[in-house]
């Protein structure tokens, strides 16, 4: 029975060596879920701080709403100027009305020529 004595402390080191790349192995994994957690929480935070950025927006496009019964893009967008009547009076009106058509439509109004 001496060679079965003999066996027993070599499988105990060999257990204690496989125990402990185990446990390596275990807390590297831990430590990639860990990160990526990190990952995961950062991620939130971030859409969390768009999601109130777009919250703000809705609400002052809401109190734009009700206050006027418009939409503000509506609102900025230039009505089409009336046809120049010959009235010098109003030339100016005209003039400043027309300009500003053509700023916000200004893919319409191209100085190439074709």
């Amino acid at each position: 029975m001496a060679p079965a004595t003999l066996s027993r402390p070599l499988t105990a080191g060999y257990n204690a060596k496989n125990n402990a790349k185990i446990a390596q192995n275990r807390i590297k994994a831990l430590e990639k879920k860990v990160a990526d957690l990190a990952e995961i929480a950062e991620l939130l935070r971030k859409t969390a701080k768009n999601s109130q950025k777009l919250y703000r927006e809705h609400i002052k496009h809401t109190a734009a709403l009700t206050a006027t019964g418009k939409d503000p893009r509506e609102i900025l967008r230039p009505y089409q100027p009336d046809l120049f009547n010959g009235d010098a009076d109003k030339l100016q009106g005209f003039l400043t009305s027309l300009r500003s058509y053509q700023m916000y439509y200004l893919i319409q109004f191209t100085t190439k020529e074709l």
